[in-house]
């Protein structure tokens, strides 16, 4: 087994010159046995793009137990609506769940139809319940309370960290979704330990 030092890694990507998932995700993801990204937009399809470093991820912990955990902070889009509903008392927990709840598992998505927006779901499921990832939702604060103005959670980096403590860490604009690794224009820097 290698180590994320093995690889020879650029020092910057660019979609239109790279390719952000055979290039970068994918490697790293199968040397990882942690996983922190902070995200703008998440979406589990992304995660069926790298399904065998997540398997990897997930089996090749540290301790050998399998334990290999993701833990993500994504963004919320907030609507006019929602932030009424906050400044007329309702807490950021009640809102977050009752649009949570209107939203997943997916819209349209019927449990155990096979279509992809299914099968990640059901490995985003998977994942929680079994302890391997742990996805929190950021929300703009302004002077310690949350932005009223429109504003949203969009901070784009990553750290990824190999069984002896090796690391890569990325900063850029690439989001964790599947557009966002192979179809949007993206660019993001790495660095390693």
């Amino acid at each position: 087994m290698t180590r994320l030092r093995d690889h020879d890694w650029q020092y910057s990507f660019t979609s239109s010159q790279d390719n952000l998932l055979e290039g970068f995700y994918r490697p790293a993801l199968q040397e990882a046995i942690r996983y922190w990204r902070i995200t703008g937009y998440f979406s589990s399809r992304s995660l069926l793009q790298v399904l065998d470093g997540i398997e990897h991820l997930v089996l090749a912990a540290e301790d050998g137990q399998g334990h290999g955990q993701i833990r993500l902070i994504t963004g919320f889009f907030m609507s006019q609506a929602d932030l009424q509903a906050l400044a007329s008392g309702l807490t950021a927990e009640q809102l977050l769940e009752r649009q949570l709840v209107a939203q997943f598992p997916f819209r349209d998505v019927q449990p155990g139809d096979g279509s992809a927006a299914d099968l990640a779901a059901e490995l985003l499921a998977w994942l929680v319940q079994q302890g391997h990832m742990e996805l929190k939702v950021g929300l703009p604060l302004r002077n310690g309370q949350i932005s009223n103005d429109g504003g949203i959670f969009h901070a784009k980096d990553g750290v990824i960290e190999d069984r002896h403590g090796d690391r890569l860490a990325f900063r850029g604009s690439i989001n964790e979704t599947p557009n966002g690794w192979s179809t949007n224009y993206e660019v993001f820097e790495l660095f390693c330990s």
